[in-house]
């Protein structure tokens, strides 16, 4: 260590040193990356990196950056191979897959370091403190817009709204309302809200927003989106990060669904497959953080009104008004904050043609900014913001490389052309180290986050519509309208969405006519067995993702329109005179699950008592619809009146 510090010292001092050291490393990592070498020689060298790559990931968890320099050292060589040494020209459709694979490839590789670049060291904030005396609270306008969404899903938060933790003369709710319907102005003044509407629809969402930002004056807005209930501490927790630096325009929170999305509900891995959005909420946004890129997402967001004043309000040219918003935020010079704290709960959309409908308004909304508004070259906005929203415009390119990887094997196994022009062993020796040293270096910066096969499903399961949306939106972006997500409906039957699975449909039919004529390629072409496998292995892992994609196609039944959530909680139920101490197995704003450890006498009319853990009770009528004896335990179900 005592040789180092020399060394240390001169690279903390001197620019030029640190500019030399990195010029040498460079230099030496080019040189690396294109050094030839046999098969043999290739195979080897691969094998040590991996091999150490496998004892950091197993024995060393903070050697993150090391697995990842020796992940993107093995993805460069094989991207240098490839691009050297293995199109194929000879023909125009072996050079048209050639080039497309090659290209979706390449889209993989930035997709991956510009990932790698924004995971590097993700911010774990705490909630930012407020002043002890309430009066230099600054004040909060809560939106809660709304277009189509029913009474029972806007109720609660609303109601929620309300509750939060904050003096009242300092924060209002309003329920902006582009539906213009009078049962929601009705409940809305009921609850003690202010309801605000207007003649047209003009803008969508955003519109609506600039529209009440006008009729308001609170300093901070808080937006919610209809089906975001809040939890007390909200704006306890994120106000502060306002008062702690006066360029703060943004400050986001995670949002958290309290019910299963379509992957992990139709697939019945609601207890073991983490939400798709886990991974963006609780990896993605804190490492953008650290580059100052966390940016608003629509709701669970706070956002200063002297901010959204100078940019002309919320961003309407597009139909993701909250992303744009926050690049002409960041370009104007104002930061954004990012707590990983959920505060808001939220419906995840439940069927799989809702799901579709949202990526497919997303992929536009962000092919649109990378259009009109392309943060690469968006005046005010630092290097590292630049990258960091560039990687979140061309993440949604990726249902063009997803059917491009599915073509790419049945290209060769239905119409014998070839993609890539190398001998099997080598595709082996680059590729894959390359896709393992990326699968462990993505495992060991998501761990528990994000598993590496679901992603693969994920983006299947929407390629087609995100590849077709992304290519129009790319040649006309003004196309396409904003349109709301539907929540909240009920189902009563299992139902396969053949309308909505069309296209993963006809790409499992074409997957399946590959791996039957594997045999017949197999025989045609008896020297190219090596190449038959290969490809066949390729074909056949998309044959499994393609149909566990399916099944999401395949709806559970949703017959209860309030999502029961699985939830310990102490409570009393009161019979008559009887008490009975119990705890809730699951609990929804209908009813709940209730479990007693002593035998009981029910009768129909009862009174629960739910026992808060902040020391908050809740008492609630109710009626006994069943009793069950389950290993012993007496279980009864109740239905809140």
């Amino acid at each position: 260590m005592n040789l180092l510090q020399p060394l240390v010292g001169l690279l903390e001092r001197s620019r030029l040193a640190r500019w030399g050291l990195y010029l040498i490393t460079t230099v030496f990592f080019l040189y690396f990356t294109s050094f030839r070498l046999d098969w043999v020689q290739q195979a080897l060298v691969a094998g040590i990196l991996l091999l150490a790559m496998l004892v950091a990931y197993l024995r060393f968890p903070r050697a993150r950056l090391l697995v990842i320099f020796i992940s993107f050292t093995l993805s460069s060589r094989y991207f240098y191979w490839r691009t050297t040494e293995t199109l194929n020209l000879d023909r125009p459709i072996n050079a048209l897959m050639s080039v497309l694979l090659l290209a979706a490839e390449l889209y993989g590789f930035v997709i991956l370091v510009l990932g790698y670049f924004e995971t590097l060291e993700p911010v774990n904030r705490k909630p930012a403190p407020l002043p002890p005396d309430p009066k230099d609270w600054p004040t909060v306008d809560v939106f809660i817009p709304t277009y189509n969404e029913p009474l029972d899903v806007i109720r609660p938060t609303v109601v929620g709204a309300l509750s939060m933790d904050y003096p009242r003369d300092k924060f209002k709710v309003y329920v902006l309302d582009d539906g213009r319907r009078p049962e929601v102005k009705e409940m809305t003044e009921a609850l003690g809200a202010y309801y605000i509407t207007r003649p047209t629809n003009i803008h969508a969402k955003a519109g609506n927003i600039n529209n009440a930002l006008k009729q308001t004056d609170g300093e901070i807005i808080l937006i919610l989106d209809a089906d975001h209930v809040p939890v007390r501490s909200l704006l306890q927790f994120t106000v502060g990060f306002f008062l702690q630096d006066e360029r703060v325009a943004i400050v986001q929170t995670p949002h958290h669904f309290y019910n299963a999305d379509p992957f992990q509900r139709n697939l019945y891995l609601e207890e073991v497959l983490p939400g798709e959005q886990e991974y963006f909420y609780h990896l993605v946004q804190p490492g953008k953080d650290l580059w100052g890129a966390a940016f608003f997402t629509g709701s669970a967001g706070l956002l200063r009104r002297k901010a959204l004043e100078e940019i002309g309000g919320i961003a309407w040219e597009t139909v993701t008004e909250d992303a744009h918003t926050s690049i002409k935020l960041h370009a104007r010079g104002w930061k954004s904050v990012y707590l990983s704290i959920p505060q808001v709960a939220g419906l995840a959309t439940e069927r799989y043609a809702f799901h579709t409908s949202q990526r497919i308004r997303w992929t536009r909304g962000m092919v649109q900014i990378f259009r009109l508004d392309n943060p690469l070259f968006k005046k005010g906005l630092t290097l590292a913001q630049r990258l960091a929203y560039f990687n979140s415009m061309i993440h949604f390119f990726f249902g063009i490389a997803r059917l491009i990887f599915i073509l790419a094997p049945l290209s060769y196994l239905l119409f014998h052309v070839y993609p890539i022009d190398a001998w099997v062993i080598e595709v082996i020796v680059y590729g894959f180290p390359h896709i393992i040293g990326a699968v462990l270096a993505s495992s060991m910066t998501a761990r528990n986050i994000r598993h590496s096969f679901w992603p693969e499903v994920y983006e299947v399961a929407m390629s087609f519509y995100a590849a077709w949306v992304a290519l129009v939106t790319l040649i006309a972006p003004r196309k396409g309208r904003f349109v709301v997500t539907t929540k909240g409906e009920v189902l009563d039957r299992y139902v396969f969405d053949t309308q909505a699975a069309r296209p993963l449909i006809v790409l499992f039919i074409l997957v399946v006519l590959g791996v039957l004529f594997m045999p017949l390629r197999w025989v045609w072409a008896p020297e190219e067995v090596d190449a038959v496998l290969i490809n066949g292995f390729w074909n056949l892992f998309n044959l499994i993702v393609l149909y566990v994609a399916l099944l999401v196609a395949y709806e559970r039944p949703q017959r209860r329109r309030a999502h029961r959530i699985k939830m310990e909680i102490d409570c009393d139920l009161m019979v008559g005179t009887a008490s009975y101490a119990c705890k809730t197995v699951d609990l929804s704003e209908t009813g709940a699950r209730i479990a007693f450890d002593t035998p009981v006498q029910l009768e129909p009319e009862v009174f629960l008592i739910l026992h808060g853990r902040q020391g908050l009770d809740v008492g609630v009528e109710g009626r006994v619809i069943w009793v069950a004896t389950y290993n012993g335990r007496t279980e009864a179900g109740v239905q809140f009146e």
